[in-house]
């Protein structure tokens, strides 16, 4: 309940910022991010603020919140295996393989 509460008075003062500055922040790109369970009365509070609420959001092109490691990792894991598949017939060692690989990855 106090961090519902909290959330409420810091979109309070962001609504004065932005009238004695007239800045504001584009709350069509804002978001609260909710991790783990949460009670519905508290739900409720928060979306008094006006934000959306969701469990995960993309922020310059990255997820954050809750999210699976194979969807949080499972394009970069598609493209090493798609990497290692098409070096399969090079003639490398083992070895230049894992540093070629860890070239490709890093």
């Amino acid at each position: 309940l106090a961090a519902a509460q909290v959330m409420i008075q810091a979109k309070a003062q962001l609504d004065v910022f932005s009238t004695i500055t007239g800045l504001s922040v584009n709350l069509t790109k804002s978001a609260i991010i909710l991790k783990g369970f949460w009670p519905p009365a508290l739900t409720s509070m928060l979306a008094a603020t006006g934000l959306p609420i969701k469990d995960k959001y993309k922020y310059l092109g990255v997820l954050i919140g809750h999210i699976p490691p194979e969807v949080a990792y499972g394009a970069a894991i598609q493209k090493a295996l798609g990497r290692a598949y098409s070096m399969q017939h090079w003639k490398l060692s083992l070895a230049e393989r894992v540093e070629l690989l860890k070239l490709w990855i890093l």
